[in-house]
């Protein structure tokens, strides 16, 4: 028995760049799910990055991150959400060396399948 994963891929795909997201929804039901804000517990510091990183996915997400419009195909779309989380998590971040940047875009497998999940259920 095999798998064709690129079949389901694509279909996944298809599937998420046919379904809308809204910019709102993508914040509350995705982004302040990963990184939750917790006002008591949490350093000025903290919190601060926690907002930089959600308001980069957005700005990603709307076509205006620091590699321009990459939404593609299917702007607004829950595949362009997931893609704006994933170019902020592969390149979005500050890395000390080159092969910290590797390191961590294979590392991060289990926040990317995090985010998956939310906004396929968004």
């Amino acid at each position: 028995m095999t798998i064709n994963y690129q079949n389901q891929f694509k279909a996944l795909a298809d599937r998420l760049a046919l379904e809308p997201i809204s910019e709102r929804t993508l914040e509350r039901r995705v982004l302040r799910h990963l990184w939750m804000i917790d006002d008591d517990n949490m350093g000025v510091r903290a919190r601060a990055n926690r907002e930089r990183m959600i308001e980069n996915v957005l700005s990603i997400f709307r076509g205006r991150g620091a590699a321009g419009d990459t939404s593609g195909n299917a702007p607004g779309s829950k595949w362009t959400a997931f893609n704006a989380l994933a170019e902020h998590l592969n390149y979005g971040r500050r890395y000390t060396t080159r092969t910290s940047q590797i390191q961590r875009s294979f590392e991060d497998t289990g926040l990317k399948q995090r985010a998956l999940a939310l906004v396929i259920n968004a």
